[in-house]
């Protein structure tokens, strides 16, 4: 469900919909033209290929939106030429009083919609606990693990894996990057990197081989910071 939903927003469906009502009247109406046949065949090819990569890769039918867009624009000119015709039907009183109020107020709909994601990131509160909590991570990694020498080389043929610690393991994407070494990567065949640390919440069963070596209060949660028992330096 979640990959669908994916794959129509990355279709930015505000203008894919109506663009998808015009294909459908220009074939009916046989205004179709061989120009029109390439370039919707070019545009469902990028999408094709798109999800054969990610399944490739990854085994799963999904592709995030942000690869989506830059090819839906391809397909707009369909709405343009759907909403020029509906215009050109209109009494002229609705062009001149209704229209250009309907465009303002889809203008401003629009810009809403798109600046949403930036003020929910930046304002959110559930973006801004995690950046709270992200920040006391990172100083007590960093007071826990002032210095450690590099890890030996992990290697991987698809995936960097970098020589820097304290090897952290955590529910955050770059905890460990930002207090300068790295993540654990789980996902990764071939990840062999020893872990140093696992942050993780108070509610969490403690790892076996780990022991609480701190405790803090972010994001109106507890967190417990873990050390590798009789780790090797």
């Amino acid at each position: 469900m979640n990959e669908c939903l994916a794959l129509f927003r990355g279709m930015y469906p505000y203008f894919a919909i109506p663009a998808l009502f015009v294909i459908i009247y220009r074939i009916r109406h046989k205004y179709w033209t061989r120009s029109e046949t390439i370039l919707l065949g070019l545009i469902l090819l990028h999408t094709l290929l798109l999800l054969l990569q990610v399944f490739i890769a990854d085994h799963k039918w999904y592709v995030p939106r942000r690869y989506l867009l830059p090819a839906a624009a391809l397909g707009f000119g369909w709405t343009a030429w759907g909403f020029a015709r509906l215009y050109r039907l209109l009494p002229q009183w609705c062009q001149r009083r209704i229209v250009p109020v309907i465009a303002i107020g889809l203008g401003i709909f629009l810009l809403y919609d798109g600046m949403v994601p930036g003020l929910k990131a930046r304002f959110g509160h559930r973006k801004a606990a995690r950046r709270a909590i992200e920040t006391v991570a990172v100083e007590a990694i960093r007071q826990e693990w002032p210095d450690l020498p590099p890890a030996v080389k992990n290697r991987h043929p698809h995936h960097y894996i970098s020589k820097r610690r304290p090897v952290i393991a955590s529910s955050f994407d770059a905890l460990g990057a930002m207090a300068g070494g790295r993540d654990y990567l789980p996902h990764v065949a071939g990840d062999g990197g020893r872990v140093d640390g696992w942050f993780i919440a108070a509610t969490t069963p403690v790892p076996r081989a780990a022991e609480v070596i701190r405790q803090v209060e972010a994001g109106g949660k507890t967190w417990v910071l873990c050390r590798r028992k009789n780790p090797s330096r």
